[in-house]
């Protein structure tokens, strides 16, 4: 349990499985939860153990021989991290006090895919691998003291300005996709040698709103 966390308690799940459908292919399988309570009380939206986090994800592979000399590979990985609320606090309010008027959500989600090839050819070794990634993010802040010059004026007590809540939100998002090929020498052999070709491409995005 988390100190302050207003009742709530941590807690997580995992669960795997490991199947060898044949005598050459095998999959496996990974899946976890993870949920840890906030313990910081947001004042300015009334949201108490606002900062909880939660993780989820999993990975999966699978291995395919279906020669002598042959193997292909497969792996996954998808993790995804989320909180309603940031996770600092307003030293002035008190040690588990933070004032905004409106959540700061944070977020961030990550995928891994990789497809690897390994062929013997007597005379050499061929490794190709294709690869791919993704990132994004997502993050937004309490922009209203900034913009307190744009609030409007309380009609009840003129001379008071209401309250303008203004989110600023920050996204990114990358790609990334990778490629190579590889072919080498046996090993022991007098001459060695390695030869082979990489190739990488990344996409990026960014992309702020008020």
């Amino acid at each position: 349990s988390t100190h302050h966390s207003d009742g709530n308690s941590n807690y997580s799940a995992k669960g795997m499985l490991n199947l060898p459908l044949s005598d050459s292919f095998a999959i496996r399988g990974v899946a976890y939860y993870r949920h840890e309570a906030g313990f910081l009380d947001n004042i300015g939206t009334g949201r108490k153990a606002s900062n909880e986090q939660t993780n989820k994800g999993g990975r999966f592979s699978a291995i395919w021989a279906p020669a002598e000399g042959s193997r292909i590979s497969l792996f996954s990985l998808y993790d995804k991290n989320r909180t309603p609320d940031f996770g600092y606090r307003y030293r002035e309010l008190g040690e588990f006090v933070r004032d905004t008027l409106v959540n700061e959500p944070v977020e961030y989600e990550l995928q891994l895919h990789s497809l690897p090839l390994d062929q013997d050819l007597v005379f050499a070794t061929l490794n190709a691998l294709v690869g791919y990634s993704e990132k994004e993010r997502s993050l937004t802040n309490d922009f209203t003291e900034f913009y307190s010059v744009f609030a409007p004026i309380d009609p009840d007590t003129p001379g008071e300005v209401l309250p303008n809540p203004t989110p600023y939100l920050d996204t990114g998002k990358s790609k990334s996709r990778s490629y190579e090929l590889r072919l080498a020498s046996p090993k022991g052999e007098k001459f060695d040698y390695l030869v082979g070709v990489m190739g990488t491409t990344t996409d990026k995005t960014f992309k702020d709103y008020i």
